[in-house]
């Protein structure tokens, strides 16, 4: 069962006016503090998630006609019709028995329009959409994992590595808890998701052959849920497609993208039901940061692309529409975006950090015809507490409805030092985690950046290397394991470092804990 909510295409979500047999069930904004979440079992009951008596939407028998309201009754409760199928087709519910009665909104009702059945199928009122969003973790408590081990030094990619996919088989000496067991650490933390950038293609579609199904079930174990990456390679690709190479026969044909996707998303619903710990796609990396000719360079509508093609996915493999998960795309908190394809019309001035960046990707969506209601925002910030709180407040009123977190959330030991690190760190997570546990919030937590240190991304002692709440040790050598026996890597060694916590990792646990920061 998959937590979910109901939203009328014409807007708002289907919510209980109580916690009771026979309430009334109405429509209210996204994001108010009713309840809203539900459950859409196998046999088709639409169950108040909160309901610890298996409330669900019902239509007493003896009503059943056009314009009756739709109430809450227990599950199976005599005398009424409580089973729905869903048409993903129409985005309509019909009742199992009574296909000719849909569920409808109309004008009315004390706590907002009215949910009631209607045997008028051409209603643009009996249009609904499902995401799931009660899955995703509130608040949101994520770490950006990319373990570079210390040989991967610079661009390009050594080639026993290809990308920093790590999520996978190959590399189960870094995540795995009989080995260096970085799943299980960041358990510890307190946090609840894991966050990654790349996800190769797994085989036989892809040239890496990477196989992520044991890192999915590892991190299930550990209790994490996985957004997983679809990177800025695919996205960039989806750009090319569009403007230099809309020949299906060339190297980077839209077949070839698709078939990528889909091997994707087959492997993340490896019974092609449920996606087990994966909560969300994110597609791409701050794709208003990048100029055009840059390496996976993309605009708004690319972005959307992969997402309809992700939705194609679904289809074709048959995953049930209430088992779907959303989609987010990390902007950066520049006002005006480098990237000179997104407009800076809405609004017209006092734009907020990122909203020229999100307003592209959600008019994208939309023109996609991808419901809104599977679009998060994020945003990768480096704000101090009290700037957060003034962001989140603008946020809000920004976008209002739209639920969203940040992407990143972190301070790099090179700007001030490991004790700045780590109180800018604690300040930052003491101060957002109350928000996002806040009742009716549509903000959803963070994810810090980083867990290790990335060599590659510059010289000794950048800022954009030392992120990282680890560091390497600096003695030791450290132990070496072995990638699989197949193309490109043949059994590659690499070693499994050994990391030493900075600061930042205790004031980031005692910000998870509500506890002071040990370095005040």
């Amino acid at each position: 069962m998959i937590n979910f909510y109901i939203g009328n295409l014409a807007g708002g979500v289907v919510t209980a006016a109580q916690e009771s047999a026979g309430s009334t069930i109405a429509l209210l904004n996204p994001g108010a503090s009713d309840l809203q979440g539900w459950v859409l079992t196998k046999d088709g009951h639409l169950i108040l998630n909160s309901s610890p008596a298996n409330l669900c939407l019902s239509i007493a028998k003896d009503q059943l006609q056009s314009g009756a309201a739709v109430t809450l009754a227990a599950k199976g409760a005599s005398g009424y019709v409580q089973q729905w199928s869903y048409d993903v087709t129409s985005f309509q519910f019909s009742l199992q028995n009574h296909p000719s009665y849909l569920l409808t909104s109309a004008s009315g009702g004390p706590a907002g329009p009215l949910v009631y059945v209607s045997t008028a199928p051409t209603s643009a009122q009996s249009q609904w959409s499902l995401i799931v969003i009660s899955t995703l973790p509130q608040p949101m408590i994520g770490m950006n994992w990319e373990p570079a081990p210390s040989d991967y030094t610079g661009l390009p990619a050594p080639s026993k590595y290809g990308d920093t996919d790590f999520a996978n088989a190959d590399f189960q000496e870094l995540w795995s808890p009989d080995a260096r067991n970085d799943l299980g650490t960041i358990a510890g933390f307190g946090c609840n998701t894991i966050k990654m950038y790349n996800w190769s293609v797994p085989a036989p579609n892809g040239y890496w052959m990477r196989d992520h199904k044991s890192f999915l079930t590892a991190a299930a174990n550990a209790g994490l849920t996985v957004i997983v990456p679809i990177s800025n390679f695919f996205a960039g690709t989806a750009y090319n497609n569009r403007t230099r190479n809309a020949n299906p026969a060339g190297p980077l044909s839209s077949t070839q993208l698709a078939s990528w996707i889909t091997g994707i998303v087959a492997e993340v619903y490896a019974n092609n039901i449920t996606s087990g710990p994966v909560v969300m796609w994110a597609i791409g990396n701050e794709y208003d940061n990048s100029n055009n000719g840059a390496y996976g360079y993309c605009e708004a509508q690319d972005i959307a692309m992969i997402a309809s093609l992700i939705i194609a996915a679904e289809a074709s493999l048959g995953i049930p529409v209430a088992n779907v998960l959303p989609f987010t795309s990390p902007v950066t908190t520049a006002i005006y975006p480098v990237n000179t394809s997104i407009s800076q019309t809405k609004p017209a001035t006092n734009a907020i950090m990122g909203q020229y960046a999100i307003q592209a990707l959600s008019d994208a969506f939309s023109t996609a015809e991808i419901p809104a209601t599977r679009f998060i925002a994020s945003v990768n910030s480096y704000q101090t507490g009290a700037q957060l709180t003034t962001y989140n407040s603008a946020f809000a009123a920004a976008f209002p409805g739209m639920y969203w977190f940040y992407g990143e959330l972190g301070w790099s030991n090179a700007n001030g030092g490991k004790t700045t690190q780590a109180d800018n760190l604690y300040n930052q997570f003491s101060t957002i985690l109350p928000l996002a546990k806040a009742a009716g919030s549509t903000f959803l937590g963070a994810c810090c950046f980083e867990y290790s240190d990335e060599l590659w991304k510059g010289a000794p002692g950048a800022s954009e290397v030392e992120f990282g709440i680890y560091t390497f040790s600096a003695s030791g050598t450290p132990l070496t394991a072995q990638e699989g026996d197949h193309s490109p890597v043949f059994g590659a060694s690499y070693p499994v470092d050994v990391f030493v916590a900075r600061p930042a990792v205790a004031s980031f646990t005692a910000a998870i804990a509500g506890l002071p920061n040990p370095q005040s």
